[in-house]
C-alpha cells in the first residue's frame, strides 16, 4: 500500500520534471529563433 502511493507520487514528480524541461527546452528554442530573426533584420538594414 506504501509503496503504491510512493510510486504514484514519483511518477507525479517525473512527469513535472519532464514537463520543466520541455518548457526550458522550447523557451530556448524560441529565444534562438527570434534571435536568428533580429540578425537577420539588422542585415538587411545595413
Amino acid at each position: 500500500m506504501v509503496i503504491e502511493i510512493n510510486t504514484r507520487v514519483n511518477s507525479k514528480f517525473n512527469e513535472n520534471r519532464i514537463r520543466r524541461i520541455m518548457v526550458k527546452e522550447y523557451i530556448d528554442c524560441v529565444i534562438r529563433i527570434k534571435k536568428r530573426r533580429i540578425e537577420n533584420i539588422a542585415k538587411n538594414m545595413l
